[in-house]
């Protein structure tokens, strides 16, 4: 059984990475359902390759960015994935700014 659900992961890798890499034609429902049905799968790989796959489809799809998602996520309080992405932004922000600060400062 385990040997079963590593090529389904497998599987799952494969189609992640062309779908990233190549426009295939698939209706955005179809990619949908199979990235909500692998988000909770019991393989952290497995569900960092759905999370892969949901972010192509909503920048293709939706145009969205890494930051509107965070965006998103945190307005509707969500944690997972968007709130890590918008906890890095704000470190990001934050380092970005410290050296004006310094400078202004001196």
């Amino acid at each position: 059984l385990e040997s079963v659900s590593s090529c389904y992961a497998v599987l799952l890798q494969v189609v992640s990475e062309v779908y990233a890499l190549h426009a295939v034609k698939v209706e955005p429902h179809v990619v949908l359902s199979l990235v909500l049905y692998k988000m909770v799968d019991s393989s952290s790989e497995v569900r960092e390759d759905a999370l892969h796959m949901l972010h192509v489809l909503s920048t293709r799809e939706w145009q969205a960015t890494a930051d509107d998602l965070a965006a998103a996520a945190a307005a509707a309080g969500l944690g997972g994935a968007g709130g890590w992405r918008s906890a890095q932004a704000q470190q990001q922000q934050q380092q970005r700014s410290a050296p004006l600060r310094s400078q202004a400062t001196a």
